[in-house]
């Protein structure tokens, strides 16, 4: 190990395969601690682009920011090659990418296993670092394999990372889980990461690393489904006091209860295990989760109409507040619903303008919260953006929220405020779920 840290240290360059969120995040990492980085990016992005401003660019930075604040990187401390090739050769590689297509269709790993076979001799003992985690399995097969059968000898290593934010990335304080396709892979990429005073702990093998990351991220959706089930099973009780308690019970990020719990990540990664496992039925309570938080959403949406409810108004399509994601965003099952159902939808978004929600669901009516008023029986809040934060006593009532039929809060944020005495105002838990009838 001390040749490989005397290789590393005597340039500390560093080739990121990719400069989405993961290797732009990255590229700050390694500069932090006195790397020069090579970066090769599928997506034409320029040291000018990034030099004026225009990468990331806003949609980005709001994606990776929840402040909108994103780092500027040390132009003179990155290249950014024109070609992958021109990442060889290099003591240290780190894919930066989730599985994805290439403009081929062929899967990435694979193209970039094809880059290193044809780089042959350039590419040889390379210490290559993964990531993002996928089907179980799936780094071997997809990567590995290939260029092992190549006879092309490397190092092979996770480093599989589920933050969404910078200010995640940078504030997490839990050591990184590191595995190794052998154990001088192993050994080798806890140097890096010492090397990046990166504290660490370690599994035996890449799959039982990707099974160890998917897991993680399918129980913090198995949790949010129990705590569903339980607010709907004891509507009386309110169950929102006791998420907090229950969540470092087990150590798990604190879920909320919601009207239909959704994750883009936590979604993935079920469905990674799903994929990967040689027995799926036997994952019967992962399934299951999914059933169950969609259910949630459509118990919500038939209480409603139940209610006699002729319009909704919802109030947030993003999956987060203060992103622009609408990735499996329950706003959506929940509009598409209604309108099925002969209930007219309104919806406003901050972050979507009249046009992009009309090419969303061309069914729906823009309503503007800065000059209109809500004139529809029933409103479901469903992000915590920054504008609906901003509600006073007189915002709600100007906006004519507070006298709604029904108004189902799934952020919470509106719980202090007062409403007319015709309304039914709801907080998913909050043991007041009997009123919608």
């Amino acid at each position: 190990m001390q040749k490989f840290k005397e290789v590393l240290l005597a340039s500390k360059t560093v080739s990121v395969w990719g400069i989405g969120y993961l290797g732009y995040s990255t590229i700050l990492l390694l500069q932090s601690q006195g790397f020069f980085v090579n970066v090769y990016s599928w997506d034409n992005v320029t040291a000018a682009d990034i030099k004026k401003g225009a990468y990331p660019t806003g949609k980005q930075r709001n994606l990776w920011s929840v402040k909108d604040e994103v780092p500027a990187v040390d132009i003179s401390r990155l290249s950014i090659k024109s070609s992958p090739d021109d990442l060889f050769p290099s003591a240290v590689h780190i894919i930066a990418l989730p599985y994805i297509k290439t403009d081929g269709g062929e899967d990435v790993l694979s193209a970039i296993a094809d880059t290193f076979i044809k780089n042959g001799k350039r590419a040889a003992n390379s210490l290559v670092i993964f990531q993002a985690a996928g089907v179980p399995g799936g780094i071997e097969g997809e990567f590995i394999g290939r260029i092992e059968n190549a006879k092309i000898k490397c190092f092979y290593a996770s480093a599989f990372r589920s933050d969404w934010t910078f200010e995640e990335f940078f504030s997490n304080e839990k050591a990184v889980v590191l595995s190794g396709y052998s154990q001088e892979s192993l050994d080798k990429v806890q140097v890096f990461y010492d090397a990046l005073g990166i504290k660490n702990s370690s599994l035996a093998t890449l799959k039982e690393a990707e099974i160890y990351e998917n897991t993680k991220n399918s129980i913090e959706y198995v949790f949010s489904a129990i705590l569903n089930q339980l607010s709907l099973a004891y509507p009386e009780t309110d169950i929102t006091k006791m998420v907090k308690l229950l969540s470092s019970l087990f150590g798990l990020n604190e879920a909320a209860i919601s009207v239909g719990t959704s994750s883009y990540r936590t979604l993935n990664s079920i469905n990674h295990l799903l994929m990967g496992a040689n027995n799926p039925g036997m994952l019967s309570i992962i399934k299951e989760s999914q059933a169950v938080n969609l259910s949630s959403l459509l118990n919500y949406a038939d209480a409603v109409k139940r209610r006699g409810a002729r319009s909704v108004t919802i109030l947030g399509l993003s999956v987060k507040g203060d992103l622009k994601d609408i990735r499996l965003s329950p706003s959506l099952i929940l509009a598409e619903y209604f309108n099925e159902n002969g209930i007219t939808v309104f919806v406003n978004d901050p972050f979507f303008t009249e046009k992009e929600i009309k090419e969303i669901l061309p069914f729906a009516n823009f309503i503007d919260i800065k000059n209109g008023k809500l004139i529809t029986d029933a409103v479901f809040i469903m992000a915590s953006h920054k504008e609906y934060r901003y509600f006073t006593q007189k915002d709600i009532e100007r906006l004519c929220i507070n006298n709604r039929k029904i108004i189902i809060d799934n952020t919470g944020l509106l719980k202090a405020f007062r409403f007319s005495s015709k309304a039914t105002y709801h907080v998913p838990g909050d043991g007041k779920l009997q009123q919608l009838g």
